[in-house]
């Protein structure tokens, strides 16, 4: 029974740590847009969303996509926040060294040379860029009506680990920790 708890106990911290990341996707920078028809200029704006590594797409030909629908949060310092609801997808296009979002079409879009071997499942960055290769005027839907961008300068793209451990999962290998220490301690006695 014993080296039948240690080889669980082993094969529960392979499957976990063999597990993928959620991610947390971050573009920031100063600009102006509208939300919901209200003005608002010289802005921090943050656009945060979470995916989860394993579900990058390879679409072929150095074009990687984030599985659609991804939660997103905004945040314009000063003036609003909320959530981001995200019909579309996060992309990455090596070829032409670009990250961007894209509900549907284009909305922003980042480059630099250090995307063309980026894919999207792995943390990255920062990157910095004075101005945005592309901004669609369509805007992006969320909580709070219709986020639009007129205007970005001073742009930042970064991606980090957003994995927290579940306190299950820290109780569950607390308890096969103190199992081992009880057995190990059995044995001496």
């Amino acid at each position: 029974m014993n080296r039948f708890a240690k080889a669980v106990f082993l094969v529960g911290l392979f499957v976990a740590s063999a597990a993928a990341a959620p991610l947390t996707y971050t573009f920031s920078m100063l600009g102006a847009g509208t939300l919901n028809g209200n003005n608002f200029t010289a802005t921090t704006i943050t656009l945060q969303f979470v995916a989860d590594s394993a579900l990058v797409q390879d679409l072929g030909g150095g074009i990687f996509v984030t599985n659609d629908g991804l939660p997103g949060t905004f945040d314009l310092a000063g003036f609003a926040t909320g959530t981001i609801s995200l019909g579309g997808h996060l992309f990455n296009n090596q070829g032409n060294a670009l990250v961007g979002i894209n509900p549907g079409s284009d909305f922003l879009q980042i480059g630099d040379p250090s995307l063309s071997t980026y894919n999207l499942a792995t943390t990255f960055g920062p990157i910095f860029q004075t101005t945005p290769t592309f901004i669609s005027p369509g805007g992006l839907a969320t909580n709070s009506g219709q986020l639009i961008i007129t205007s970005a300068r001073s742009l930042t793209f970064q991606v980090t680990d957003a994995s927290v451990p579940e306190p299950a999962s820290l109780a569950l290998i607390g308890a096969g920790l103190a199992g081992l220490g009880a057995l190990r301690f059995r044995r001496r006695k």
